[in-house]
């Protein structure tokens, strides 16, 4: 695969795995995965066994209303800030998978519509929940032509294989000065460091953590200054920049695993290294970027 940002195919390999290589591209930087399959064409990597087996804990809410989504406070806080700025409106969630921050943005008062590649997740959102869903990516569908308030992408834009195609394409479909979020791992960060070191000093023979956190089911191993390139150059503003990390509960782990990776947390927290970070972005007007 050529690098997700630039589409240059000139880069170095960082990191050979037994399923996968972890490429550095050699115009842009970015770090990516050389070997992803496509997700951001085919829906089969998001099957029904990527939800009910890969992600079963980040999905265990679904179809079961014991179990909270951990997600939620997250969702409401991204609708807190854009509502204090510019008021509800049309929000579109790209990569919206079985219509849980749709959910959150309809009960507030927010007009709804999400696009989601997996035929399993769409279908669930169109048909269990009543939402308007559309089933494929937002590079290629039939979204209408009137504008949205607020475009987000809640974990998604590691996943696909054209970040600047998805970028360019929200701001298209953003009215001027509506409001792009996005959630994202964070590869400058403590677990990313000590998956490398160890990996590193092992002569690269100990795979493990890096190939924990530097999951062959990303495309892209962003840091934040790769994303910020991005939103620059299609004509978005940086308005709310925080590091976070992915809620523990949505990640399959064993009993020690999980203790050792809440110290982790606890000490990137501190060192300002957490797991991932959350962006909202604001879309220029016309006369702000002649």
């Amino acid at each position: 695969m050529q690098c997700p940002i630039c589409q240059s195919d000139a880069h170095t390999v960082r990191a050979k795995l037994p399923d996968y290589a972890i490429a550095k591209c050699a115009r842009c930087g970015l770090l990516y995965n050389r070997n992803f399959k496509d997700g951001g064409g085919d829906a089969n990597i998001f099957s029904e066994s990527y939800y009910k087996d890969v992600q079963k804990q980040a999905f265990a809410h679904v179809g079961d209303a014991a179990v909270e989504d951990a997600s939620l406070l997250s969702y409401a806080r991204g609708l807190e800030f854009v509502e204090s700025r510019a008021g509800v409106g049309r929000v579109l969630d790209v990569g919206c998978a079985f219509g849980s921050f749709l959910d959150v943005a309809k009960g507030r008062g927010w007009k709804v519509k999400g696009v989601e590649i997996s035929p399993y997740s769409s279908r669930f959102a169109r048909e269990e929940k009543k939402l308007d869903v559309l089933t494929g990516v937002l590079t290629k569908a039939d979204i209408g032509s009137e504008p949205f308030d607020f475009i987000t992408f809640w974990d998604v834009l590691e996943h696909v294989t054209d970040v600047t195609g998805n970028v360019r394409v929200a701001a298209k479909k953003l009215k001027p000065g509506g409001h792009l979020l996005l959630t994202t791992d964070n590869y400058q960060s403590l677990l990313a460091f000590i998956a490398n070191t160890l990996f590193f000093l092992s002569g690269k023979k100990f795979s493990y953590p890096i190939e924990k956190f530097f999951i062959p089911f990303n495309s892209c191993y962003f840091f934040p200054r790769d994303v910020r390139r991005v939103l620059a150059s299609e004509g978005f503003e940086e308005v709310y920049f925080k590091k976070i990390d992915y809620p523990i509960e949505k990640i399959n782990l064993k009993g020690m695993e999980r203790l050792v990776l809440r110290v982790l947390y606890a000490i990137g927290d501190l060192l300002n290294l957490n797991t991932q970070f959350l962006l909202i972005a604001r879309k220029k007007d016309r006369h702000e970027t002649d």
